[in-house]
């Protein structure tokens, strides 16, 4: 019996040790993971999955994955100038992005929208809405719908898997040209967490290309939300848990996250980049902040910014020397019409013939000064590539990626440091959330979308009053149907709208057959709508405005 117990204790304290061995090995894993140490924490985590129990060895081997994803990641790693972070709840975080009141508005999300998050986005410059909700399986994706007649939105989208993933996908983002979708993502390939993706809208099919990672360090090893341009194309927002989730630090705080505002580049500059270097520039620190690595980071940030003003300068270059080139286009063809003006003149019209040689005298010398303007701008552009040229072979040289030069949109200018320095204040001004009352969406007919019907009925977001009944009793109520109409002509809407009733669009393969508006809890307040109505429409509306009771009973 006391050999049987001394076997039992053996084996107890066995299992426990093994355990603690287990957990402090998790913690050196988890420690290099977040450390890019991908390499080092690969190899443990595989370890750990060898031995660990069916849910945790799959959270082991998708850890792993993630450091392989990490390790290429490694190879693209760019340096984003940051001009200010600011710590905020992760409720509201997006409330506080710079200039996004300009753009849209931030809703609660309407009753028409299913399982949506709590609030979502809806831009005010395009007739697209994009959001993510969850789906069937309890899995978040984006959907787009498109705004159609009498402001109704149309029956929602899911975007393509080269959007959505089996696993999450959340704050969706428009670019402010339409060119660019900005998510994030737990499904695509990443570093682990919630990683940032791009897709770029193809113009020829308007469907949205497969998703790339944005890289380091906007993409981290920890959860990172909700990329955003603001609408003059300088700065991107952006906002992770980077630096506050470990559970070991005094700073971690689960309720928090920190968002990075950075001078937004289209295409940046990327190179190889050391795990301890990628550690580094994933801090996102503003300039002249104390530095672990000051050398390196100072050295990469100085060959960026180098690069980015001399390309710049390339820009302003190009600039001038084709707004003079149009000039010189349009003076010569002025030149060539008096030309043709003064030949065809005849030997009394000397009046005319003094004004026209005047003429031709000034574009003679107007078109002189541009063509030695251009010679010089010329020569000067020349001296600019030579000095990009040198500092690509010098970024190729020590294993950067430099992104083909294409200029920026029309009216977006680089910042000045005076600027910079005054950045604070865009992250501390609070946008409102609002509630939309008139918000319509065209929906399946429930019960209807599985067999193939081709129904359709309009919801509109109405705050609903509920009230207590007897359990088995009877109520009425009342709906007005409109026939007749493929659309209904705006006094009718109007007429609807004022009611504050649903209106539901009902539809046999997307022909409509008759409107629906309701429900009525007063027979009286039917009859007054559907009198209105007959008075807009005329003397065949008889036929066209019906009420139909509704019957139901209570559970």
């Amino acid at each position: 019996m006391r050999l049987l117990l001394l076997c039992a204790v053996a084996v107890f304290c066995s299992a426990q040790l093994f355990s603690q061995q287990s957990n402090i090995t998790q913690k050196r894993a988890d420690s290099l993971y977040r450390a890019y140490q991908f390499s080092k924490a690969k190899e443990l985590y595989k370890s750990l999955s060898d031995s660990a129990s069916a849910n945790q060895k799959q959270l082991f081997e998708l850890r792993a994955i993630a450091c392989e994803n990490g390790e290429v990641m490694l190879g693209f790693v760019s340096s984003p100038k940051v001009v200010a972070t600011k710590r905020l709840s992760k409720a509201d975080f997006f409330l506080h992005y710079p200039q996004i009141s300009s753009v849209g508005q931030f809703v609660y999300a309407p009753e028409a929208i299913k399982q949506s998050s709590d609030t979502l986005f809806l831009a005010g410059n395009t007739n697209s809405l994009y959001y993510s909700a969850k789906d069937d399986s309890g899995c978040w994706n984006i959907y787009r719908a498109e705004k159609g007649e009498g402001d109704i939105w149309g029956i929602p989208k899911k975007l393509s898997s080269n959007i959505n993933s089996a696993g999450n996908e959340l704050f969706p983002f428009i670019s402010p040209d339409g060119s660019k979708l900005f998510f994030s993502s737990n499904g695509h390939a990443g570093a682990g967490g919630y990683d940032l993706y791009v897709s770029n809208l193809n113009p020829q099919s308007g469907e949205w290309e497969a998703a790339s990672n944005l890289g380091f360090p906007y993409s981290s090893p920890s959860d990172d939300f909700f990329f955003y341009v603001t609408p003059d194309g300088k700065y991107a927002a952006f906002s992770s848990t980077r630096s506050i989730d470990n559970p070991d630090s005094q700073n971690s705080k689960t309720t928090d996250i920190i968002t990075y505002l950075v001078e937004y580049e289209d295409e940046p500059i990327t190179r190889r980049a050391t795990p301890e270097e990628a550690a580094e520039i994933a801090l996102l620190k503003i300039k002249g902040a104390k530095s672990s690595k000051p050398q390196e980071s100072t050295t990469v940030s100085a060959q960026t910014d180098d690069y980015s003003r001399i390309s710049h300068k390339h820009r302003e270059l190009m600039k001038q020397v084709q707004q003079l080139e149009n000039q010189q286009n349009k003076r010569r063809s002025e030149y060539a019409a008096l030309s043709e003006q003064a030949a065809a003149l005849s030997p009394e019209d000397t009046l005319s013939a003094k004004n026209i040689a005047k003429s031709l005298s000034a574009l003679t010398q107007s078109i002189g000064d541009a063509e030695t303007q251009i010679l010089s701008l010329r020569q000067e552009l020349k001296e600019v590539e030579i000095a990009i040229r040198q500092i690509e072979d010098n970024f190729l040289a020590k294993g950067f990626v430099v992104p083909a030069r294409a200029e920026k949109a029309e009216g977006v200018k680089d910042i000045d440091q005076e600027e910079v320095s005054n950045l604070d204040y865009l992250l501390t001004s609070k946008a409102n959330i609002t509630e939309l009352t008139d918000f319509e969406m065209v929906q399946p007919e429930p019960g209807t979308a599985k067999k193939g019907s081709g129904k359709q009925q309009s919801t509109k977001n109405t705050k609903k009053q509920t009230g207590k009944k007897g359990k088995n009793a009877k109520e009425a109520s009342y709906n007005v149907v409109i026939s007749g109409f493929s659309s209904l002509p705006a006094d009718i809407m109007s007429i609807v709208k004022g009611t504050g009733k649903d209106i539901a669009k009902i539809s046999i393969f997307g022909e409509p057959q008759y409107y629906v508006i309701g429900p009525f809890s007063k027979m009286a307040e039917a009859q007054s709508l559907a009198t209105k109505l007959k008075a807009a429409i005329g003397n065949s509306s008889s036929e066209q405005i019906k009420i139909e009771e509704i019957k139901r009973a209570n559970k």
